[in-house]
Parts: C-alpha cells; structure tokens; sequence
C-alpha cells in the first residue's frame, strides 16, 4: 500500500474463527469455560480481557470486519497459529503482569467449577 502509494482505509484483520478454532490453535492443556455472566458479574472490562465480546453493545463487532480491500492491495496474511505463537513469545519477553490478575482468574475458575 505505501509503496504503491495507495491511499484510503484498509482493515488488517485476519480471516474469521470461532472461539473452537482459537481456542484449539492455542491448545490449552485444561481448559475452563467461565459463563459470560460470571465475568459481568466480577465487573470485568475490555482491559482485562481484550478478546470477550459477548451479546450486542458498542464493542460487539469490533473484530468483524473484512480485510478484502486489503488483500487486493497485496497484505499477505500470517497463519494464525504463527500470529499466536509470535504474540506469546512477545508477552513471554516483556515484564508486565497480565491484563487478568492471577487471583481473579483462579476464583473465576473456581467458581465455574463449583458450578458444574
């Protein structure tokens, strides 16, 4: 785009995946869902956990736009799972604590659990 001096609004996002196809990319050894309500509830905002989008709201699609005037103007998209393991080796070498406080994210966790 900027080489060929192209001007105007290109969406960069990557092709769309439910949450079974990330989630299964990111391969966790164990896993639990923790209700929507449950994360209301805590009072949880987009600063602790950036991808939750649930039910409409002025953030419910967000992610959901499209990146074809992009890919005609030549971006060439990077797998996701070569996204995700780039990101997490970026996280893994920064010294901040996660956006999702330990402690919150266990008795989240834990709660889910009891409610099973």
């Amino acid at each position: 785009v900027v080489e060929r001096d192209l001007d105007g609004a290109y969406n960069l996002a990557g092709p769309r995946l439910t949450w079974a196809a990330f989630l299964a990319l990111l391969a966790p050894a164990h896993m639990v869902w923790v209700p929507a309500e449950m994360l209301w509830a805590a009072g949880l905002t987009f600063q602790e956990l950036p991808l939750f989008r649930s039910g409409p709201g002025h953030r419910g699609g967000l992610m959901n736009v499209s990146a074809e005037r992009a890919t005609q103007a030549g971006l060439q998209l990077t797998a996701p799972v070569d996204t995700l393991t780039a990101v997490q080796t970026w996280l893994e070498g920064r010294d901040e604590p996660p956006a999702l406080a330990p402690h919150i994210e266990a008795a989240l966790v834990a709660a889910a659990r009891a409610q099973r």
